[in-house]
């Protein structure tokens, strides 16, 4: 039978290779063939084998993809990763391209499985018995045995019989131990033994070894039926062949329990003293942080040039994707309205154009870094803050129901004059046009309400002011998005009020043995400071705290 050569191109390493097969063969002989010549021998069940962009089918012939006998056979090929049983190729790696020294001179028509399904896989590993090492272990040791034995038999002792170990019935064990860790169950023909009938005079099949690639095979160059020993010697070579393929055990790392070590108080300081970065908290960390005695605690340092950190940070899709609208929007006024017929249109349009640019860098740029340094600020200053100042929080976030802070006991013997009364809120960010009208005299109001200088004269708006004021809020709150933003402003600044009016009302509880205790004052202290900064309002200022603790809110 004519031999043909297929061109085997392997793009995912860099490597060609040629196999002589014959010309009636299917695609699952070239990927025998293929097993037997590529270097690393690809399991034929992990190999594609594409022709013309398609994957061939195993039962395809080459008689049909090529019916010319001449021009040049060329197929890709694509192995999974798992299927390698050796090294795989490298791009300076060259295959050896060999054929057979003996080629098949027939199909068998009597035993097509053993011609075409069982007699290639046993020309999976040369005549040494030695599969790849680097997927079997010494508990394996009594299959490649019976493997051995199984092919001396099949060959009728062309190759050498193994030796028979010391330790048989041990390695046996083992073996049905390594099987049934990997989920697989132990054959009961690995247990039997070989028929005692004499095989040489019945026949058989008669194999011969070839070289292929300078290793040695088993090959069958004239088809017939096997004996009873040759047939037992199959059937155990069908098992050893599938196991000693098995892929190798991964090996599951032993889980190390962690160890939580307590990191020094002062370990920041000896960073910064070597000029390395400094230690950031983290939430739920373990940290020692118990105070030594003798030694004061020191708050850590805040981190300089904190902005430069934050100019990292800056979002560039919240800028990316507004701009890109600003810019399609204004590519859509310009077409309807042309400037240089109207330039007052056109100024309104630039104008408008800054306008929008500046709101979005202001919202996504400035205002984490004004955030960063006010967070820096109060870092900074957390062990200077004044006697009778409530922390930032709650004064911007005063509520009906809160309780607002006093001064702390270590300050008692402070006179009421010298005591510092609670500012106002702090102004909060303006989003746009619509806050802007919303929070209109908030913030001034809000300074007459909350007084932070002792010699400031009470002062009262003027008739003027307060109309003009009435006519603005008349005409603003038509929007109904700037009168409940406003709303919302006047309902924060009315709980605040309400709270502090409760608290200055209610009369501190005494004990019985008339001695006051320490919660008894601080609330003493805390109505003398809201007394002392009730007195510095102005007469209309009283009459609206008065009206705002004896009226319901204002949406009711």
């Amino acid at each position: 039978m004519s031999l043909v050569v297929v061109r085997v191109e392997l793009p995912t390493y860099s490597h060609s290779f040629n196999v002589r097969i014959p010309a009636t063969s299917t695609v699952f002989d070239v990927k025998q063939a293929i097993f037997l010549t590529c270097v690393g021998q690809p399991r034929p069940e992990g190999q594609r084998i594409i022709w013309r962009g398609r994957y061939l089918g195993d039962e395809e012939k080459l008689s049909e993809l090529w019916p010319s006998s001449s021009g040049l056979r060329v197929v890709h090929l694509s192995v999974r990763p798992s299927a390698w049983t050796g090294v795989p190729p490298n791009a300076s790696t060259v295959a050896p391209s060999s054929s057979p020294t003996t080629a098949p001179s027939g199909t068998n028509t009597l035993w097509p499985e053993l011609t075409r399904a069982a007699l290639p896989a046993l020309l999976g590993f040369p005549s040494n018995l030695s599969p790849p090492i680097s997927i079997l272990g010494d508990n394996l040791a009594f299959i490649r045995y019976r493997h051995r034995q199984a092919l001396c038999f099949l060959s009728n002792f062309k190759l050498s019989p193994p030796d028979i170990p010391v330790n048989l019935v041990a390695q046996q064990t083992a073996a049905k131990l390594a099987l049934q860790q990997r989920g697989y169950l132990w054959p009961d023909i690995l247990d039997a033994t070989f028929p005692s009938a004499a095989w040489s005079s019945q026949g058989g099949l008669h194999y011969e070894v070839v070289t292929i690639g300078d290793k040695s095979y088993l090959t069958l160059p004239t088809p017939g039926v096997p004996n009873s020993m040759q047939g037992h010697a199959l059937k155990v070579l069908t098992y050893t062949f599938s196991i000693l393929s098995l892929p190798p055990t991964l090996h599951i790392p032993t889980p190390t329990i962690p160890q939580s070590l307590a990191v020094p108080a002062q370990v920041n300081d000896l960073l910064q003293q070597l000029g390395l970065p400094l230690l950031r908290p983290v939430p739920n960390a373990n940290v020692d942080v118990t105070t030594q005695p003798g030694i004061p605690f020191v708050p850590p340092a805040a981190p300089e040039h904190a902005e430069a950190n934050l100019l990292r940070e800056i979002p560039v899709r919240a800028l990316l994707a507004p701009f890109l609208m600003i810019v399609f929007r204004t590519v859509l006024l310009l077409y309807f309205f042309s400037p240089t017929r109207k330039p007052f249109l056109g100024l309104c349009i630039v104008a408008w154009i800054m306008y929008e640019m500046w709101t979005h860098i202001r919202i996504v740029v400035l205002r984490p870094l004004n955030r960063a340094a006010g967070d820096i600020a109060e870092r900074a200053n957390a062990g200077q803050a004044p006697v009778g100042a409530a922390p930032r929080a709650a004064q911007a976030n005063g509520q009906a129901g809160q309780t607002l802070p006093g001064p702390t006991p270590g300050n008692r013997e402070q006179t009421h004059d010298d005591q510092q009364a609670q500012g106002p809120p702090p102004p909060s960010q303006s989003h746009g046009i619509v806050d802007s009208f919303a929070l209109t005299n908030i913030h001034d109001e809000n300074k007459m309400i909350w007084p932070t200088l002792p010699a400031r004269p009470p002062y009262s708006p003027s008739f003027v002011h307060r109309a003009t004021t009435f006519l603005i809020l008349i005409i603003v709150t038509l929007h109904p998005e700037v009168f409940s933003r406003r709303r919302t402003a006047l309902r924060q600044r009315e709980g605040r009020l309400r709270t502090e009016m409760n608290a200055l009302g209610r009369e501190p509880q005494t004990r019985e043995d008339g001695v006051p205790g320490g919660e008894e004052r601080r609330s003493r202290e805390l109505r003398q400071q809201l007394q002392t900064q009730h007195g510095r309002r102005a007469l209309s200022i009283r009459e609206y705290v008065d009206r705002v603790r004896e009226a319901d809110w204002i949406d009711e």
